[in-house]
């Protein structure tokens, strides 16, 4: 019975946490999902979403690599996530989130939203 019941809880939290998530980009700023979801695309001509060339390493170190590189930072740091207040979602959760994140490649959408990002 104390097994189900927390697996019951883990269940309902792991449900809630991309609800606070969204809640808090929603507050940083309304037009961050949207935004963030239009990662997600794959744009005409290329292979890979937007969000898996931002998140995929570059391997070699040359100059203009390094140069590309610099410039993906500039594109990350355009979306200002550091606004986004995550103080109410546990330091456990987050790092489960993000290593799920940084091991998982983005999908196209066929309907579905699996990143936690909502419908925009």
């Amino acid at each position: 019975m104390l097994a189900r019941q927390v697996s019951e809880a883990w269940t309902a939290a792991e449900r809630r946490l991309p609800e606070a998530v969204a809640r808090a980009a929603h507050r940083a700023d309304p037009g961050l999902a949207p935004t963030l979801a239009q990662l997600l695309v794959v744009p005409k001509g290329r292979r890979v979403s937007e969000l898996e060339r931002l998140r995929t390493p570059l391997v070699k170190s040359t100059c203009t690599v390094m140069v590309r590189a610099m410039e993906r930072v500039e594109e990350i740091s355009a979306f200002a996530l550091g606004q986004v207040s995550l103080s109410r979602v546990p330091v456990n959760r987050l790092l489960t989130l993000a290593w799920y994140g940084q091991l998982s490649k983005a999908r196209r959408s066929s309907g579905r939203r699996s990143c936690g990002v909502p419908r925009c």
